[in-house]
């Protein structure tokens, strides 16, 4: 299976792209910059590098098809629009999964700690939050009515090195 990582070099990707590579997936980081993971796994020498810009290239989605991705595993998508656009360019694709990496600090306050993710609240509190939210609802809708192969993540304070 061929496996799209969209900021591939960061606090996920660093550690991501070297476990889908040992558990054999033809890999491609895509990053905007020729960014250096934070640990330089032996994985890494295998995965092919792309640099491609969401935010700076009009092309980007077009550029992103045309990688044939069966997986994408998306990192850093921050608008709701740029979501949409990639259900409706990869919904009839033959995408296998789309797993979009939001945040628990989407839904607002943590009611306790640690985070439970069946006590969600629904009260995003900025605009990194709602488009956050708004991401995960669209994603759960085209889910349900289109059976869009979407996956939902809620990491939440992500720190280490780097």
């Amino acid at each position: 299976m061929r496996v799209v990582v969209i900021g591939a070099t960061g606090h996920i990707g660093t550690y991501l792209i070297p476990m889908l590579v040992d558990n054999g997936y033809e890999t491609i980081a895509v990053t905007r910059k020729l960014s250096q993971p934070y640990e330089d796994a032996p994985a890494w020498h295998k995965v092919e590098r792309v640099l491609m810009d969401r935010e700076n290239d009009p092309e980007f989605i077009d550029k992103l098809k045309a990688l044939n991705p069966d997986i994408i595993v998306d990192l850093v998508n921050f608008n709701i629009e740029d979501t949409k656009k990639i259900v409706e360019h990869f919904k009839d694709s033959g995408l296998s999964h789309y797993l979009y990496c939001s945040s628990c600090w989407a839904h607002g306050r943590a009611k306790t700690i640690p985070f439970d993710p069946d006590d969600l609240q629904k009260e995003p509190l900025d605009a990194y939050g709602k488009d956050k939210f708004a991401s995960e609802l669209y994603l759960k809708e085209q889910y349900r009515k289109h059976d869009f192969p979407a996956t939902i993540i809620l990491p939440g304070q992500i720190s280490g090195s780097g």
